[in-house]
């Protein structure tokens, strides 16, 4: 049976501290992009939806 990536003690994972703080900065970023194309794209349907509802 192999090690989840829950048994696998912090200790034991081969990231330094410096190099995980750069991998949560990369996520957030990420995050923070996805975000505002979620919300451009829903801006965009709610526009359209304006537009049909209109018609």
């Amino acid at each position: 049976m192999s090690a989840g990536p829950v048994d696998v003690p912090v200790g034991d994972l081969p990231l330094s501290r410096r190099a995980g703080r750069a991998v949560l900065d990369q996520l957030r970023d990420a995050h923070a992009a996805a975000s505002a194309q979620h919300a451009a794209m829903l801006g965009l349907v709610a526009d359209l939806v304006d537009e049909t509802a209109a018609s």
